[in-house]
């Protein structure tokens, strides 16, 4: 079953890992962002940073498969990704246990998303900023 994700957080898969290296410089991350000095390192390495954490809280409760890089689209965050069982984020289907176990994990501002109420992800309430819906496929 694919389930799609939107956030309000910026999780732009960069691809930037690892230590900053001058010598490198400039070059394209995967994001299409232009990497040219040590400030622009950081940022992709923090929108990479996000893309991870997302990524780590959404395998906790099975092996998560085929996802996709996210995409921006109008001031959001989106991507999709399968599991095999949707029973593993909540018997009734509504994926509560994946919105449990999302609910206050820190995220990176400061890049390209709007100042959210709070550094954490919201999946309730007027905050919200982290969204889950089951699609068929």
């Amino acid at each position: 079953m694919k389930i799609e994700v939107k956030t309000l957080f910026d999780c732009s898969t960069t691809g930037t890992t690892g230590n900053f290296r001058p010598s490198q410089m400039p070059y394209r991350d995967r994001a299409n962002n232009e990497i040219r000095d040590h400030a622009s390192w950081v940022r992709s390495r923090n929108q990479q940073r996000n893309w991870e954490t997302l990524l780590q809280v959404l395998g906790l409760r099975c092996q998560i498969d085929a996802v996709e890089p996210s995409r921006h689209e109008q001031g959001a965050w989106y991507f999709t990704f399968d599991v095999d069982n949707l029973a593993v984020y909540g018997d009734r289907g509504d994926l509560a246990l994946l919105h449990q176990d999302c609910d206050g994990v820190p995220m990176v501002t400061n890049l390209d998303q709007p100042t959210p109420a709070a550094a954490t992800l919201k999946t309730h309430g007027p905050d919200q900023n982290i969204w889950f819906t089951a699609v068929n496929n």
